[in-house]
C-alpha cells in the first residue's frame, strides 16, 4: 500500500503525462494518436494514477496484440459529470493470433483501477479491432469536506 500511494503522489506531481506514451508509441513505429474533448476539471491524484496506467495499458495491448501497423486512439472526452477514457486500436494491418488461455491479467488490472476510483470499465472487441472504454465520475467537494 505504501508503494502505491508513493506512485500516486508522483503521478499527481507530474501530471497527466499521456502524451509522452503516445509518443512513444509512436516512436516505435504505431500510428498513435490523442484527442481530448470537453472542458477538463479536477482529478484526485489516485484517479488520475488509475486514467495514466488505464492508457498506459491500453496502448501495451495494441502494440502487442495488433501489431506495429495498428493505428490506435486515445480519446479523452471531458463530460459535465465525467471523464470517459478510450483506447481503441483497428486491429493492424494483419490478423493476430487468438490471446493464449491465461492472458489477460491485465484487462482485469484495468477493471480493478477504474472500480477502485469508483469508475466503471469495459471493453469491446469487434472483428479485428478492439477498445478498452472507461468511464470516471466527476467527484465534488462539498463545502464541509476534506479539500
Amino acid at each position: 500500500m505504501v508503494r502505491f500511494c508513493a506512485l500516486q503522489e508522483r503521478a499527481a506531481q507530474s501530471g497527466w503525462r499521456l502524451a509522452p506514451l503516445v509518443a512513444g508509441v509512436r516512436e516505435a513505429g504505431v500510428h498513435a494518436e490523442l484527442t481530448e474533448s470537453g472542458a477538463p476539471f479536477t482529478l484526485g491524484a489516485t484517479t488520475e494514477l488509475a486514467v495514466y496506467r488505464l492508457v498506459q495499458e491500453g496502448l501495451t495491448n495494441a502494440v502487442k496484440h495488433a501489431g506495429p501497423r495498428a493505428r490506435v486512439a486515445v480519446v479523452l472526452s471531458w463530460q459535465p459529470e465525467a471523464l470517459i477514457v478510450a483506447v481503441v486500436d483497428d486491429g493492424g494491418a494483419v490478423p493476430v493470433p487468438m490471446p493464449v488461455p491465461g492472458t489477460g491479467a491485465g484487462l482485469q488490472g484495468m477493471r480493478e483501477r477504474v472500480a477502485a476510483v469508483g469508475g466503471t470499465f469495459s471493453v469491446a472487441p469487434a472483428d479485428r479491432s478492439f477498445q478498452v472504454r472507461a468511464r470516471f465520475p466527476r467527484v465534488t467537494q462539498s463545502a464541509g469536506g476534506p479539500g
